[in-house]
Formats: C-alpha cells, sequence, structure tokens
C-alpha cells in the first residue's frame, strides 16, 4: 500500500518548539519577514520534522521551482521524497510520499458569498454542487483543486480555470484520470469542525493508498468529510 503521509499543526506552543528545533538558517532566511513568515516557517519545520520521521534525516534542502512548488533534495543534489505543505490562519498541513506528484492544501471554513466564487473559479457540476450544498461543498472542491494544482505546479491557473476538475468526489479517497491523463488519488478531510484539508497523489505505484496521520506532539481531530 502507498502511504502519504501527513501532519497537521497549529500556530501553538509546539509551534515554537518545532521551529526551534527543526529550522535551518535558510529556512529563517526563506521564510522573510512579512505576512505568514511564521507560518511558512512552521511549515517547514514540521516537514523537515516529517522527513526526519520517516527517512531518518532532517538534512533536507528545501527548494522552490514553478510558482513555488517545493521538492527537496539531500546534500548530493538527488531528488528525496515528493512533498508539500499549506498554511493558512494559524494551521499548518504537511504532507510527504516515496514518489510522484503531490499537493495539499489546508483552509479554515468562514462566511462568503460561495456561488459567486464557484462561478468564477469552478466548473459548471462544481458550480451546481456549491449551489446544492454550499460552504461543505465549496470547501471540498476549492481544497482539491488547490492541491491538484500544487502537485503539477500550475498553480491558480489550474486551480480557477473554471473547468470541471472534481465533480462528483465526494468523502473519502478516488482514483481518477485528470488532468493530464494522469492517475491520481484525491482525498478530503474535515479537520476538527472549521477546517478542510484537500489531497492529491499522482504517478502513485499501482494498488490501494491511504493517509497515514502523524502526530508531531500535538493530535487533532480528524475524519472524512
Amino acid at each position: 500500500m502507498t502511504a502519504v503521509d501527513i501532519a497537521i499543526v497549529s500556530d501553538t506552543t509546539l509551534a515554537s518548539a518545532l521551529v526551534a528545533r527543526w529550522c535551518t538558517r535558510e529556512d529563517h532566511a526563506d521564510s522573510g519577514a512579512g505576512r505568514g513568515a511564521q507560518s511558512s516557517l512552521l511549515a517547514r519545520a514540521a516537514l523537515r520534522a516529517l522527513l526526519a520521521r520517516h527517512t531518518g534525516s532532517a538534512a533536507w534542502r528545501i527548494v522552490r521551482i514553478r510558482l513555488g512548488k517545493p521538492f527537496v533534495v539531500d546534500q548530493a543534489g538527488a531528488r528525496g521524497p515528493a512533498v508539500s505543505f499549506s498554511h493558512t490562519a494559524g494551521m499548518v498541513a504537511v504532507a510527504m510520499a516515496p514518489l510522484g506528484a503531490l499537493g495539499v492544501d489546508i483552509e479554515r471554513h468562514r462566511a462568503r458569498d460561495f456561488a459567486a466564487l464557484a462561478a468564477h473559479a469552478f466548473g459548471p457540476a462544481e458550480q451546481e454542487e456549491v449551489r446544492i450544498g454550499g460552504e461543505n461543498a465549496f470547501y471540498r472542491i476549492w481544497t482539491l483543486r488547490e492541491a491538484v494544482a500544487k502537485a503539477t505546479g500550475d498553480g491558480l491557473a489550474l486551480a480557477a480555470n473554471g473547468l470541471d476538475l472534481v465533480a462528483g468526489v465526494a468523502a473519502g479517497s478516488y482514483r481518477l484520470t485528470m488532468p493530464g491523463n494522469r492517475d491520481w488519488h484525491l482525498a478530503h478531510v474535515r479537520i476538527e469542525p472549521a477546517w478542510s484539508l484537500g489531497v492529491a497523489h499522482a504517478d502513485a505505484p499501482e494498488g490501494p493508498w491511504a493517509l497515514r496521520w502523524c502526530d508531531l506532539g500535538e493530535p487533532l481531530a480528524v475524519s472524512p468529510a
């Protein structure tokens, strides 16, 4: 079975401990000092902790390529596992898989004009799902679209292209062919009551897959939604 390792961390006391333990000088420099810098630093710390747990080493360089897509290389410059991270409003999600293209997105639920946002970014079938399902449908679709866009490295151009990408994908995990005729595993999970997490993993080996939750020190309630 192929596993995608996931860790969720909120901006609490654990965050300071993770940053102090795992972040390098390069991480501090790359995170900058502007808005979101602390969350970016925490994402790097959590990712290093996750890598250390599953590869036995934290000595990876975190490099960003097209539209900010991250990957990791070892001291010799060889590519490491597939990685992705997302952060918003004090919550961080990091993901790692042995190979393939990987994307993760986390979003906090809040009141918005969901129909208008869907009309701008989603395809017709996805818009209809939002019309019927409201907030829950919107965040399920948006986090999955973002996760796919992060996995491909296409960013907002794909996430908000107005075409159906994940229409009909409900709770749980799926294997679909999209986009570019690649095989994709998709999962949407609710984190506690007010957060949605989307995960997309392409080009994984044949057979079943699963999300493997990793506790970096602060367990959170998760459930399919």
